[in-house]
């Protein structure tokens, strides 16, 4: 799975509620620090859409805008193999 193919199921995770497979995602330091900034999708969240992406050296950034019908929220995540699985090494507000 390449890095769009992994960041579009990561979206997909999200709207599913899958909060397993969100996590898993993640590298723990990441997912900690992306944690204590308080950032999240809109409540009943329904569409993850990737609205940014490019690289940087061997890492992949994706801007994802999740929404539901009423607001939205977009996050950029930084995306780095480890181990020959592609992980958010840092996620942040767009």
């Amino acid at each position: 799975m390449d890095a769009r193919e992994t960041a579009e199921r990561h979206g997909a995770y999200v709207v599913a509620g899958n909060m397993g497979g969100v996590m898993a995602d993640f590298e723990p330091a990441a997912l900690q620090a992306f944690g204590a900034l308080g950032i999240r999708p809109p409540r009943g969240v329904n569409k993850a859409e990737i609205v940014g992406e490019r690289q940087e050296g061997s890492q992949c950034i994706f801007e994802i805008k999740y929404s539901n019908d009423a607001e939205s929220q977009t996050i950029r995540s930084y995306w780095e193999q480890q181990g020959g699985t592609w992980k958010i090494v840092k996620a942040e507000g767009a």
